[in-house]
């Protein structure tokens, strides 16, 4: 695997964590996290771990408060994915 291919899947899962979507950085961990630990650089994995380990965290988190709970609706990403019919933000009650 390259180093620009790494540093693409890398980059995706930092997005997924800017945006505070917890499910895609779960979801980048199963399917790419041994590939990235087999063929990333020492420091390029000290960052993956600490990477992961802030996965964990949140999972906890958003088990506590629920699912979508750590989203961030105004990440530029998460807008456009909205106008664009990806993303749903949840509705807000109004009191």
């Amino acid at each position: 695997m390259s180093t620009s291919v790494i540093d693409a899947i890398f980059g995706a899962m930092i997005l997924s964590e800017e945006r505070g979507d917890v499910n895609s950085m779960c979801s980048h961990l199963r399917r790419d996290g041994l590939e990235l630990i087999e063929n990333m650089e020492p420091e390029k994995l000290k960052e993956f771990a600490r990477f992961s380990l802030r996965v964990i965290d949140k999972i906890l988190v958003e088990q506590q408060r629920g699912p979508g709970s750590l989203m961030n609706w105004n990440h530029p990403f998460n807008k456009t994915l909205i106008e664009l019919g990806v993303l749903k933000e949840p509705s807000r009650g109004t009191a």
